[in-house]
């Protein structure tokens, strides 16, 4: 009876155990889901920061580009008119 008694609580305490043990497990699984998604979402913020970074520096090259070639033109245009003169 005693015997019988002792293995009923030893089953139970592997039991609980046991349950604990998938408990913990599952939040681990859970705590690393959470961090994946967190992970996702930041590299997905920084392809956009980047995205908008190489637009701001395409229109910046171009806006340079231009002027630039403005610049180079009125040169071209008063070097040509003092070889006139």
């Amino acid at each position: 009876e005693q015997r019988r008694e002792v293995e009923e609580e030893l089953a139970e305490a592997e039991r609980k155990a046991l349950l604990m043990l998938n408990n913990m497990k599952q939040t681990h699984r859970d705590e690393l889901e959470a961090e994946r998604q967190r992970k996702d979402q930041q590299y997905a913020g920084l392809l956009v920061q980047r995205e908008q970074a190489e637009e701001q520096l395409r229109r910046r090259c171009e806006e340079l580009r231009a002027h630039n070639q403005k610049e180079l033109q009125q040169a071209q245009e008063e070097q040509a008119r003092l070889q006139k003169e």
